[in-house]
């Protein structure tokens, strides 16, 4: 009997205080071991979904996904490569939880967080007999002369664009840089081994050919041709274990490629 009435009052017996005594243990239990479920199971399984940019989903993306779907199965992952401004959007509308691509100091979008990843180098390469290669340098206005391909080619525009003086140079600029926006501009290594076509790309990208000489780089003296890759993401949403164990996958990722790692920063 754990609880004993008359005709006013209803007393717990002592039964009844060691079974509550007991329950409240047991209760205190069961949140706890809910809460490691819950816990385990936002580490080992849920969903991710996140961008990177197409400069860097060349040589990131299929050794981040193979990495990580080997030690977390269960995650599930949504990738999307796609250029700068559509990341930037996709971030603010809360359709990805972060992105990986060139740092755009233009982005103020609901104050994002910034992580430095690496520096990037641009390279313009062309083939072997390609005219600008006569000079041990060239100049932003000699480049645009030639046709270039290239997945974007606005962080180099913007650089252009300010030292271009007439309607000549403006009416060159918008025509060849870029005249073919590709995603992947090394697809078109062959064009370029055939014409003047310049590419525009990361050297990571382009090792294999200037390495082995079918491609030459062509020095540009007043372009900044190197581009810092962030991790880039909103500080107000929740970031689950599943998103943290994914960015340690890529700078894992990045560290293995022996990419230039640049210190954090806020």
């Amino acid at each position: 009997m754990l609880f004993r009435r008359d005709r006013r009052n209803v007393f717990v017996t002592s039964y009844g205080r060691i079974v509550a005594t007991h329950a409240e243990i047991v209760l205190h239990s069961l949140e706890d071991m809910a809460t490691h479920i819950e816990a385990t199971r936002d580490s080992r399984e849920g969903s991710v979904a996140f961008g990177m940019g197409i400069l860097v989903a060349n040589h990131l993306l299929s050794p981040v996904l193979t990495q990580f779907h080997q030690q977390y199965p269960e995650v599930r992952l949504h990738s999307t490569v796609d250029h700068l401004d559509s990341l930037q959007n996709q971030l603010t509308q809360g359709d990805i939880q972060f992105y990986v691509a060139g740092r755009d100091p233009q982005f103020r979008n609901k104050a994002p967080l910034r992580e430095m990843l690496y520096c990037e180098e641009l390279v313009v390469a062309g083939r072997p007999e390609h005219p600008l290669l006569s000079s041990p340098s060239i100049s932003a206005i000699e480049l645009i002369h030639f046709p270039a391909i290239t997945y974007d080619g606005s962080y180099l525009r913007r650089q252009i664009d300010q030292r271009l003086t007439n309607t000549e140079e403006f009416e060159l600029l918008e025509l060849n840089c870029p005249a073919i926006k590709l995603q992947q501009p090394w697809l078109l290594v062959d064009l370029a081994l055939r014409s003047d076509h310049l590419i525009i790309a990361s050297r990571t990208a382009l090792k294999d050919w200037l390495s082995d000489g079918r491609l030459k780089r062509i020095e540009v003296n007043d372009l900044d041709m190197s581009l810092d890759i962030e991790l880039t993401y909103n500080k107000d949403i929740n970031l689950s274990p599943s998103y943290q164990r994914l960015t340690d996958t890529i700078r894992q990722v990045i560290h293995d490629q022996q990419l230039m790692i640049i210190g954090r920063t806020g």
